[in-house]
């Protein structure tokens, strides 16, 4: 499948996710409850969210419900020797919007500030996930789900999540990921395989009838979760049919939610009965030493009102971010030794690291070696496969330091 981006901007949108013939429809007045529940990471709104999730899974019959210290909600249905397993987080990269209302097409739903008549972002990284957990809670006979607080912020509640509760996992689903390059099953992310090639030969099928590939993903809460001691089963995170996440622009195509929704019940359905027994191998490139975002733990990281603190595409006012989503060239570029600034900052990488694995040709985050480098209006270094971007020193461009190895795009 084509990349559903092309060109830059939310505007330039060509649908390109088939409609088929799907089973399970979206629950439209659950999506819209908990996209109007904005969780902006480490603020009472995320409390508040988190307590309205744990009184509405106490209310869902034959399910037992537990929280952690942190505040981290799990919960179980039925009783089985295996069960599958779906995590969320419960926090967005949004700030809270006063007016907020939800916009909905036939192909794409949106926000908009009632206030200003503007769009504006509304969290379906990671809304859509939450759906996505809460559907299958309601529709499968035994399954877990667990909701961890502050993904956006270092995946601070999955690296403090109970372990043992994923001792009897099958496998562990997340719906963590927007859909560039349309639906992905993401099989290597937080610096490690989270994912058997068993499993995704006996996906394959179910692969082919939603038309989903394989992918490299940068970070999120299940290759936390699949690196905790004890856990011997494999992790996925599927494509959420979002784009332009952790921005004012965010959308979200109805019909690629509705065929990952589909996809992913398919999955735990035929596949979760089996113990996919897995063991987190870290992924290392002779070069970068190994480093990814989340290899090393945030501990006492202070975390209050970071979301406010994040320095993103809609700060900035860049006109040009999505280019980097365009196919990169042939060849892979050479970047000069300065020191590169991720531009969310992610915690566990330092400034070295991230120097590091650049200038040997690696992306920090996923390590793939498909790198561009966009100058025009942006000065970064982007990742055409899991779509981080790294901004380059502006003394670099005054003219007298550009490397004619560099690849301009």
């Amino acid at each position: 499948m084509s990349s559903y981006y092309k060109g830059y901007g939310y505007r330039d949108v060509k649908p390109s996710f088939p409609k088929l013939d799907n089973p399970i429809q979206i629950d439209w007045s659950l999506f819209y409850t908990l996209l109007l529940k904005q969780s902006p990471s480490s603020t009472p709104h995320q409390e508040r969210f988190v307590q309205w999730l744990k009184e509405y899974l106490c209310k869902q019959p034959g399910v037992e419900v537990s929280q952690d210290k942190y505040g981290n909600l799990y919960a179980i249905k039925g009783e089985a020797e295996l069960y599958p397993c779906v995590i969320a987080h419960t926090d967005i990269n949004q700030d809270y919007t006063k007016e907020l209302r939800i916009q909905k097409t036939d192909k794409f739903i949106y926000g908009m500030d009632n206030e200003t008549g503007q769009q504006c972002g509304v969290g379906f990284d990671d809304k859509n996930g939450c759906l996505f957990a809460l559907m299958m809670l309601e529709r499968m006979d035994t399954i877990k789900v667990a909701f961890f607080k502050d993904e956006e912020i270092g995946a601070v509640g999955s690296k403090q999540a109970d372990a043992a509760f994923f001792y009897d996992c099958s496998m562990i689903f997340q719906m963590d990921r927007n859909s560039y390059k349309g639906l992905e099953l993401i099989t290597q992310t937080n610096g490690v395989k989270v994912c058997s090639k068993e499993f995704v030969d006996a996906a394959e099928p179910l692969m082919t009838k939603y038309h989903v590939t394989e992918g490299t993903g940068s970070f999120t809460d299940v290759g936390e979760i699949v690196k905790l001691a004890g856990v011997d089963c494999i992790g996925c995170n599927i494509g959420a049919g979002y784009f332009d996440e952790h921005s004012e622009q965010e959308i979200t195509s109805i019909q690629a939610l509705e065929n990952s929704i589909n996809f992913g019940y398919e999955c735990l359905t035929t596949l979760g009965k089996t113990k996919w027994k897995h063991k987190a191998l870290s992924v290392s490139y002779e070069g970068c030493g190994g480093y990814g975002y989340g290899t090393t733990t945030t501990g006492t990281t202070s975390t209050a009102g970071y979301h406010d603190r994040y320095i993103d595409e809609y700060d900035l006012n860049f006109q040009s971010w999505n280019s980097s989503f365009d196919k990169p060239k042939e060849a892979n570029i050479t970047v000069p030794s300065y020191q590169y600034r991720h531009l969310l900052e992610y915690d566990g990488l330092t400034d070295h690291e991230i120097a590091e694995c650049l200038e040997g040709g690696y992306c920090p985050c996923c390590f793939s070696k498909e790198l561009e480098l966009d100058v025009n209006g942006s000065e970064m270094v982007s990742c055409y496969d899991c779509g981080s971007y790294f901004f380059v020193p502006e003394d670099y461009f005054d003219g007298t330091n550009q490397d004619s190895g560099i690849l301009y795009d």
